[in-house]
């Protein structure tokens, strides 16, 4: 979180610098998220594709049961919520 912040300032400071506004981490990272979730997705030889299952309904994929913060916050479970929040 403490990385998040600094990196954070630190492209605000850059948008000072070059006067223009970039974009925020949280928006790039949400994106990119999305983009390489997609691409597990759609490529069944993908040895991760078994991860993104969908519920019964086929339209939102099953969440994957994080017992601690470390996989709570990895790649896997934020690219579900991604997934189903852009599903809706």
């Amino acid at each position: 979180m403490q990385d998040r912040r600094a990196l954070q300032r630190v492209v605000r400071s850059a948008e000072r610098i070059i006067r223009t506004k970039l974009p925020d981490l949280h928006s790039i990272y949400s994106k990119r998220c999305w983009t390489k979730a997609r691409k597990i997705v759609k490529d069944l030889s993908h040895p991760s594709n078994g991860l993104f299952s969908l519920l019964w309904s086929g339209k939102r994929f099953r969440s994957l049961k994080a017992n601690t913060e470390r996989l709570r916050t990895s790649f896997f479970p934020q690219a579900i919520r991604t997934l189903n929040q852009n599903s809706t």
